[in-house]
C-alpha cells in the first residue's frame, strides 16, 4: 500500500491555488504570498496580479495590478491583505507613495479604491527573530524557548553545531542574528547566536569539584521544515536558556559515539543521553538501532579523549515487537582497540540477553581509549539500544 503523505503532497499542490487567494464579490483576498500570478475576474471584469516576493525570508511583497481587457483603464475594488498572526508591524505603499493609514478587518489590511492599470502595492512585515515559550503546562518545555522567524520555527541539528546539541543553551540575553545562506539546503535563512554549554565530562574518579564557568558555543538554527536532509544526527526545537545539568551516568557520557551503521531515523547520541527507560518497549526520542539491518554484525563504539581502565559494562535493549522489527539481539560482547586491533574482553561470566532489564557483564579491567558492543542480530530481526553504560574500575582493581 501508499502511505499517505505522497498523495497529501499532489492534493495540497493542486489546492494551493484556493488556499493562496479567495474572491468575494468586490474583493480579492490574498491569504498566501507565494511569487507568482493570479487571474480573477471582479464585477465582470478580468483582472491579472504579478507577486513579486521572497518571503518567507524576507517580508517584502510587491503586487502589481493589470486588467485583461485593453478597454479597461480603471475598475474599483477592495484589495485585502491578509496579515499574519505572528507579525506585530507592518506597512505598506502605494505607487511608491507610503500608506499613512492601516485600515485592518479581521486580520486583512484592506485597500480599497478606483485601480489604474499598473498600480503597484508593496506590502513589508517584519520578521525579527524572537523567541517563543510554550504554556507551563507544557513540562517537558520548561525554561526553554523556541526561535521563530516570521512563519519559519527554527531548530538545531547536530551537523552545524561544535558542541552536542543536548547540551547546549541560549541565554535569554544572546543576540540573534540572521544570515542568508544562498548554498546552504538551496537557499536558506539562518539564526545565529552565542550559546553556552556546562562542562559535562571529566568525572572519572571525583565526587565533588569547583563548579566551572559555562564554555561559549555558536549557536546555528535552521528552519524546522529543513531538518534531516544531511547528517544524520541529534536536533531540538526546545532550547533550555541555561545549561541543562548532567544526566546521570559514567564514563560513557564524555565519550564520542560512532555505529557500524546508520539509518537516517537511528540517533546514535541516544544510546548515552543517560535518559533510563521503563521498558525495552519504550519509544525514546533519541535511539540507536541498526535497522534495516538483519542477521548481521554490528557495533556500537565508545572514543575517549584518554585511554580509561573499565572492568564491566551494561546495556538496556530496545524491543519494538507490534511496531516494527528490533528484537533482542543473539548475542553480544564488549570488544577493546588495542592499536589497530580489536579484541574481546575476558568477561568474568555469562552476557545476558534479556527484556526491560539491565544486562550486566563484568570483565578483567582492561586499558583503552576505544570500546566497542558488538552484536549479532538474530536471523529475520534487527535491534536496537536504549542505553549503554561503562564502568570504570577502582583504583585497587
Amino acid at each position: 500500500g501508499c502511505a499517505c503523505c505522497p498523495p497529501n503532497v499532489t492534493r495540497t499542490l493542486a489546492a494551493l491555488g484556493g488556499y493562496a487567494y479567495a474572491r468575494s464579490d468586490d474583493a480579492l483576498w490574498v491569504n498566501l504570498y507565494i511569487q507568482g500570478s493570479v487571474r480573477v475576474e471582479i464585477r465582470g471584469v478580468p483582472i491579472l496580479i504579478r507577486v513579486k516576493t521572497d518571503y518567507p525570508w524576507d517580508g517584502k511583497v510587491s503586487m502589481t495590478v493589470s486588467f485583461g481587457s485593453k478597454k479597461v483603464k480603471a475598475h474599483p475594488f477592495e484589495l485585502r491583505l491578509r496579515v499574519p498572526g505572528w507579525c506585530h508591524s507592518a506597512s505598506f505603499s502605494l505607487n511608491r507613495r507610503k500608506g499613512t493609514k492601516l485600515d485592518t478587518d479581521r486580520g486583512y489590511l484592506v485597500i480599497q479604491r478606483t485601480w489604474q492599470d499598473g498600480d503597484i502595492v508593496e506590502v513589508e512585515f517584519d520578521m525579527p527573530p524572537v523567541r517563543m515559550e510554550s504554556h507551563p503546562a507544557v513540562k517537558d518545555n520548561v525554561g526553554k524557548v523556541a526561535l521563530q522567524r516570521g512563519p519559519l520555527v527554527y531548530c538545531i541539528e547536530q551537523c552545524d553545531q561544535k558542541a552536542r546539541a543536548q547540551d547546549i543553551a541560549l541565554p535569554m540575553d544572546a543576540t540573534l542574528n540572521v544570515t542568508k545562506k544562498q548554498k546552504l539546503l538551496g537557499g536558506i535563512t539562518v539564526i545565529e547566536a552565542e550559546g553556552v554549554v556546562a562542562d559535562t565530562g571529566g568525572w572519572e574518579r571525583m565526587l565533588y569539584r569547583p563548579v566551572s564557568p559555562p564554555q561559549k558555543t555558536k549557536i546555528t538554527a535552521v528552519p524546522y521544515y529543513a531538518w534531516d536532509n544531511r547528517e544524520p544526527g541529534p536536533m531540538r526545537v526546545w532550547i533550555p536558556v541555561c545549561p541543562p545539568p548532567a544526566p546521570y551516568g559514567g564514563p560513557e557520557r564524555s565519550a564520542s559515539v560512532s555505529v557500524s551503521f546508520q539509518n537516517t531515523n537511528s540517533q546514535p547520541e541516544g544510546i548515552h543521553d543517560g535518559i533510563e527507560q521503563r521498558s525495552s518497549h519504550d519509544r525514546a526520542m533519541q535511539l540507536c538501532h541498526w535497522w534495516p539491518h538483519k542477521g548481521t554484525e554490528e557495533w556500537a563504539q565508545y572514543t575517549f579523549r584518554k585511554p580509561l581502565t573499565l572492568r564491566g559494562a551494561r546495556v538496556y535493549w530496545f524491543d519494538d515487537t507490534g511496531f516494527g522489527e528490533c528484537r533482542l539481539p543473539e548475542r553480544w560482547e564488549i570488544q577493546y582497540r588495542s592499536g589497530n586491533e580489536w579484541k574481546p574482553v575476558k568477561a568474568l561470566g555469562p552476557y545476558p540477553v534479556k527484556l526491560d532489564a539491565w544486562c550486566d557483564v563484568q570483565f578483567e579491567p582492561v586499558t583503552s581509549d576505544a570500546f566497542r558492543l558488538v552484536v549479532q542480530l538474530q536471523k529475520d530481526w534487527s535491534a536496537g539500544v536504549h542505553e549503554w553504560q561503562v564502568i570504570e574500575a577502582e583504583e585497587d582493581d
